[in-house]
C-alpha cells in the first residue's frame, strides 16, 4: 500500500460521518439496486463503446454496482478491512475483462449520479469526501487489477504448461520428496490416519476399565512350617496346664496377684513355701510373652525340618543316581528323539512367528508408502483448484476454508506454509528446466502462494483458537 492510499484511508475514515449520511438520505428515495443502474446509464450514454466490455445484463449489473456501494458505506469505517474487499472486487474485474484503465472512469460517473440524486443538499464536503472515498476505491481496484493480469494470468499458464509436461502423480511424488526433506514431520503425520480426540480417551478408559480386577486377590495360605509350628504351641499349651494341674494344692488355686504379694511380704532370706516356689516358676512360663514363645519354636521346627530335608534330599539323590545306572539306552534315545522333536517344533514356531511379523511390517510399509504418495498428489491438486478461483475470491476463500481445516487435523500448521510453497517451487524448476523457469515465473508462482497462504493461515489460526477454547471448557 502507497503513502498516498494510506493518508487517503486515513481522510476517509475520518470523513466517515459524511459520507454514511449522504448515502441514507439517498436511500431515502433510491434503493442500492436503483443507483446501480443509474449509474451504468450514465457510464454507457458517456462512454458508449465501454458497453462491449460488460456481457452481463442489466439487471446483474446494476445488483453488483448496489452491492458494492452497500460494501463500501460498510466498511468505510474500517479502511484495512475496505481494503481487502476492494483488492477482492478488483480481482473479479480480470474476468469482465475490466482494465486498470477503466476504473478511473467510474469516479466522474459515480460523483454526477449522487449529486443529482441529492440535488440542494449536495455540499462541497460531501463531494470532498466521496471524492476521497473514489480515490482509494480506484487505487485498490486498478491495482489489484494490474496483480491479477501481471502475475494471476501467467500463473495459471505455469500450472498449465506443469500439467501438460507431467502426469499429477509425477508431480505429487516430486511435492512429497521436496517435503521429505524441508519438513519430514509433516509427511509423517499426513501419512497417520486422524483419530478423533475424544474417541481416544474413551478407550483408553474402557481399556482401564477392562484390565481392572473383578474380584479381590486371593489370600495367600499359611505354608507347612506355620502348620507345624502351631502343633507345637499346641502341645505347649497342653503341657502346661498338665503341670499346672499337678502341682495341686492352695498356691495352684491362688490368683497371681494374691500369690505376688505374698511373694513380696516374704522376709528376705526366710525361705519360701513349696507352693509358692512352684506357683511363682509356673506364672513365669505364663507370663513369657507369647510371639517369642513362637519363634523359638519356629526356630526348632526349621532346624529339625532343615536336617529332614537333608537327609531326605541326600537320600533321593543316592536312590537317583542309583536308578540312572540302570537306565534302558532304548528309553535314553526314545527321550533324546523327543527333546529334539520339542526343539523342531519351537524353531518352527519362531520362524513362523518371524514371517508373520515380516509380512505385517511389509504391509504398514506399504500403506505407509501408499499415503506418503498421495500426499503430493493431494497438494498438487488443492493448488490447481485454488487457481481456477483465483479470479472468484470468495469462492476460492470457501475451498480454502475446507482443505485448511482438514490440513490442520492432519498435522499442517502455520510454520509448514513457506515449506510447502518452496517444495511446490522446486518442482516447477526441475519440470520447466533451463531458461524456462525465469524470475518472472517465480514472482507468478510466489504471487499466487501468497494469496492462498494468506488465507490457509487465517484459517488454521482460528481453527487452532477453536480447539484449544473448546478443549478448556
Amino acid at each position: 500500500m502507497t503513502i498516498a492510499m494510506k493518508m487517503t484511508l486515513k481522510e476517509v475514515g475520518s470523513m466517515y460521518n459524511v459520507v454514511r449520511d449522504s448515502w441514507e438520505l439517498i436511500q431515502e428515495s433510491k434503493s442500492s439496486i436503483e443507483m446501480g443502474a443509474l449509474v451504468f446509464d450514465y457510464l454507457f450514454s458517456l462512454v458508449p463503446n465501454v458497453a462491449t466490455i460488460f456481457t452481463k445484463s442489466r439487471q446483474e449489473m446494476a445488483i453488483k454496482m448496489g452491492n458494492m456501494l452497500d460494501m463500501i458505506i460498510t466498511c468505510a469505517e474500517v479502511p484495512d478491512t475496505m481494503k481487502k474487499e476492494l483488492e477482492s472486487l478488483g480481482l473479479r474485474h480480470v474476468l469482465y475483462s475490466v482494465k486498470p484503465h477503466h476504473i478511473p472512469l467510474m469516479g466522474p460517473v459515480l460523483i454526477s449520479v449522487l449529486s443529482e440524486q441529492l440535488g440542494a443538499h449536495w455540499t462541497p464536503e460531501i463531494e470532498q469526501a466521496w471524492t476521497s472515498l473514489w480515490a482509494v476505491i480506484g487505487e485498490t481496484m486498478a491495482h489489484a487489477i494490474q496483480e491479477g493480469l501481471e502475475y494471476g494470468v501467467p500463473a495459471g499458464e505455469i500450472l498449465n504448461e506443469i500439467q501438460e509436461r507431467a502426469e499429477p502423480h509425477r508431480v505429487g511424488h516430486l511435492i512429497l520428496t521436496a517435503l521429505s526433506s524441508s519438513a519430514p514431520d509433516l509427511v509423517d503425520s499426513f501419512c497417520k490416519d486422524p483419530v478423533d480426540i475424544a474417541e481416544t480417551l474413551l478407550q483408553s478408559a474402557q481399556a482401564h476399565a477392562d484390565t481392572a480386577p473383578s474380584e479381590p486377590a486371593a489370600v495367600l495360605k499359611p505354608g507347612s512350617a506355620w502348620k507345624k509350628v502351631k502343633v507345637h504351641v499346641k502341645e505347649h499349651h497342653d503341657a502346661l496346664a498338665s503341670d499346672e494341674h499337678a502341682a495341686g494344692g492352695e498356691a495352684s488355686r491362688t490368683p497371681s496377684s494374691v500369690s505376688s504379694k505374698a511373694a513380696s511380704s516374704t522376709p528376705l532370706g526366710a525361705s519360701k513355701p513349696a507352693g509358692v516356689k512352684e506357683a511363682s516358676l509356673l506364672e513365669a512360663k505364663a507370663l513369657k510373652p507369647r510371639f517369642i514363645q513362637v519363634m523359638e519354636l519356629a526356630m526348632k521346627v526349621r532346624r529339625d525340618g532343615g536336617a529332614t530335608a537333608s537327609a531326605d534330599k541326600n537320600k533321593g539323590k543316592e536312590g537317583k543316581d542309583a536308578s540312572q545306572g540302570k537306565k534302558d539306552p532304548a528309553n535314553m534315545r526314545q527321550r533324546e528323539l523327543h527333546v529334539e522333536g520339542e526343539t523342531t517344533r519351537e524353531k518352527q514356531k519362531r520362524e513362523r512367528e518371524r514371517r508373520e511379523q515380516e509380512e505385517r511390517l511389509r504391509e504398514e510399509s506399504t500403506q505407509h508408502d501408499e499415503r506418503a504418495e498421495t500426499v503430493g498428489f493431494e497438494l498438487w491438486a488443492f493448488v490447481l483448484r485454488a487457481a481456477e478461483l483465483m479470479f472468484e475470491p470468495e469462492k476460492q476463500n470457501e475451498l480454502i476454508f475446507v482443505y485448511a481445516n482438514r490440513y490442520f487435523r492432519r498435522g499442517m500448521r502455520q510454520r509448514h506454509l513457506p515449506m510447502v510453497g518452496n517444495a511446490i517451487e522446486a518442482v516447477f524448476a526441475i519440470i520447466l528446466q533451463g531458461d524456462e523457469w525465469t524470475h518472472e515465473r517465480r514472482y507468478c508462482w510466489v504471487w499466487l502462494w501468497n494469496n492462498i497462504s494468506i488465507t490457509l493461515d487465517k484459517v488454521i489460526c482460528i481453527v487452532c483458537i477453536c480447539i484449544v477454547c473448546t478443549s478448556t471448557l
